[in-house]
């Protein structure tokens, strides 16, 4: 395996291990935007239901 080689496949590595960090942040952001939009949900029924009574 020639030095380029060795140089091309660290890269596509490099790359490959930036692609997955950026996606396990995107993925925690999602999980916490689900998160917010739950309590939301939820304290807005507990609004309704008290103009209910």
């Amino acid at each position: 395996m020639s030095a380029n080689e060795v140089i091309e496949i660290v890269d596509y590595d490099e790359a490959v291990n930036e692609k997955r960090n950026v996606i396990k942040k995107l993925q925690s952001e999602i999980l916490k935007k689900k998160d917010m939009l739950k309590r939301y949900t939820k304290s807005t029924e507990m609004v309704e239901k008290s103009k209910m009574i």
